[in-house]
């Protein structure tokens, strides 16, 4: 017989990606639905990177600058745009969960679209 579930049950609480995709459901239904399910897939990948890294997190709310800054140094290996990508991943979280104000952006993005313009 099943334990019931309880609080300190990591099993019944639901993961980050899970929380995620229950939340982004009605976003990914409409628009352009290939660029949304990407889009979902890749925030699906940063939070699982974030829920192993900050075992603390354990809702989607727990999710700061914090934790988007971590990321993005650990993967400061990637090319420009899949940064980029990332970058507006975490616009999306911040929109699905009605945070004002916009999320950091990767500083090598940044650093390539100024030298773009300069040319």
């Amino acid at each position: 017989m099943a334990a019931p579930a309880s609080p300190t049950n990591t099993s019944a609480r639901p993961t980050l990606a899970t929380a995620l995709r229950q939340l982004a459901h009605g976003y990914v239904r409409k628009g352009g639905k290939q660029s949304r399910r990407k889009r979902v897939d890749r925030l699906c990948l940063a939070l699982g990177w974030i829920a192993q890294a900050f075992p603390a997190c354990r809702g989607l709310q727990q999710v700061g600058r914090k934790q988007v800054w971590q990321f993005y140094q650990a993967h400061s290996h990637l090319s420009a745009n899949t940064l980029a990508e990332y970058g507006y991943a975490f616009r999306l979280l911040w929109e699905l969960l009605g945070r004002t104000g916009k999320p950091p952006w990767p500083k090598a993005t940044e650093e390539s679209v100024m030298d773009d313009a300069q040319t």
